[in-house]
């Protein structure tokens, strides 16, 4: 193969390996609030999810449920899910720094948080 060749090859095979490395778009999702319910400790809310805060943890405890705890402290200070009202899954994930749910065969997937025992629909996918 010319000397051509194959740095054309090499260019293209490693856009293609860049290409299949980005992460998945957040998926889009439509806020519910306005503004985080009292006692949202670690996250603000941004377009498509709830951002964690810097000194802050995302603690995956099932594929739907988390915690946020504090990093100075391991203290968790905030819990929530993602939770489906019909048939099919909604799966918790951190991408990029933000917290979002994946919609599984779902099709009223929506992010909840639970404060002083109330639960919030905050985002709805």
């Amino acid at each position: 193969m010319s000397r051509p060749r194959v740095i054309l090859l090499l260019v293209a095979l490693s856009l293609a390996l860049v290409s299949c490395s980005q992460n998945a778009a957040a998926p889009s999702g439509q806020a519910l609030v306005k503004r985080l319910p009292d006692g949202a400790e670690g996250v603000d809310l941004v377009k498509g999810g709830l951002r964690l805060k810097n000194g802050y943890k995302f603690v995956q405890d099932t594929d739907t449920t988390f915690a946020i705890t504090r990093t100075s402290d391991g203290q968790n200070v905030l819990t929530g899910a993602c939770t489906c009202k019909s048939s099919g899954g909604c799966v918790a994930e951190l991408r990029e720094g933000v917290i979002v749910c994946e919609a599984v065969n779902c099709s009223d997937c929506g992010l909840d948080l639970m404060i002083g025992g109330a639960t919030t629909r905050i985002i709805k996918y």
